[in-house]
């Protein structure tokens, strides 16, 4: 299955236009660098991406 490194701000864009669960649907594998998760994403939003 290939992966894709996804930058915060499209993750987050895709929050805000409710777009997650459909992105979760697609054949591939999501990942954010590690510094980038912990400096945006951690918390709420963080923890449904994993």
């Amino acid at each position: 299955m290939p992966i894709l490194v996804s930058d915060t701000s499209v993750l987050i864009d895709l929050e805000r236009a409710t777009l997650l669960e459909e992105m979760f649907l697609l054949p591939f594998e999501f990942a954010v660098p590690d510094l980038l998760y912990d400096r945006e994403l951690a918390g709420e939003l963080g923890d449904r991406l994993i």
